[in-house]
């Protein structure tokens, strides 16, 4: 588990349980990816690049040097490679992961106040929390893998109005998980951007929550702005997501209710974080 303390200009490393391993001392860290080969990417708006390390802790490339203005949200796709969103850009600017070449930019004028970026394990969609603008509120976005605008999420229809969206993730099976810091609060989406429900809320004693991500153990790890890291432990994940695929295909002919996703909480860190992965 890697917890990026950007007050602090330090990424910290835990195991999974929760015990502190080291220290890696970035600039003004913004947010971190971790790629199947065992390297950390980490933005660093402080030098405006990615610093990329092993998971030992040992530095191996910069990238976007003289690219990246303001980068922030960071994310890996399914074809291996780096995407960062550059808030002075108001661009999505993708990398090779190995050599740190520019392979595209996707400008995304559609968002107000961008943040927190990921992509969808399931389908390559692009999905960006907006704190919004003067013309609309908070919300989600999701794009193609072109960039082409989809649909925004913003929770108005569902009565789920999301207040401050933060970071956001999404599971094998591709719901959508948004950490809504100011109505403390985890809300799970469909693939297709429809409302599940809260998965996790204040009444789980949960406190403005900043970061989300699902570890390899298929445990959803939420970092809060106070400095805890909590792991929450999948329940009936599997059945539902069978029971809600079985809804889109029309095979649900008893009108039994869908069992939805829940957790339980399982274990909590302390740590001065603002993002974790």
């Amino acid at each position: 588990m890697f917890v990026v303390d950007y007050k602090n200009n330090r990424t910290k490393v835990f195991t999974h349980e929760g015990q502190f391993k080291f220290v890696i001392k970035v600039n003004y860290p913004y947010d971190v990816a971790v790629s199947q080969t065992g390297h950390l990417y980490i933005t660093s708006e402080g030098d405006s690049c990615v610093q990329v390390y092993s998971t030992k802790g040992q530095q191996v490339i910069t990238m976007g040097r003289r690219l990246l203005e303001f980068p922030q949200g960071i994310t890996l796709n399914r074809q291996g490679h780096v995407m960062v969103y550059d808030t002075g850009k108001k661009s999505i600017l993708t990398f090779h992961a190995d050599s740190g070449q520019l392979l595209n930019t996707i400008p995304i004028s559609m968002c107000g106040y961008p943040v927190y970026i990921t992509v969808n394990s399931v389908n390559d969609n692009i999905v960006i929390s907006d704190w919004g603008s003067d013309t609309w509120g908070p919300c989600v976005h999701v794009l193609s893998p072109t960039g082409d605008h989809l649909y925004q999420y913003d929770g108005s229809r569902e009565g789920s109005e999301l207040r401050l969206p933060q970071g956001v993730c999404t599971d094998s099976y591709g719901h959508i998980f948004i950490a809504d810091w100011d109505n403390h609060s985890i809300v799970a989406l469909s693939p297709q951007g429809q409302f599940i429900r809260y998965i996790v809320t204040e009444d789980d004693g949960l406190k403005f929550p900043q970061a989300v991500v699902i570890n390899p153990a298929g445990q959803l790890v939420v970092g809060e702005d106070g400095g805890n890291v909590k792991t929450f432990k999948y329940i009936q994940l599997k059945q539902a997501a069978k029971a809600m695929k079985m809804v889109e295909q029309g095979q649900n002919q008893q009108n039994e209710p869908t069992p939805q996703p829940k957790f339980s909480n399982q274990c909590c860190v302390n740590d001065t974080s603002d993002e974790v992965e």
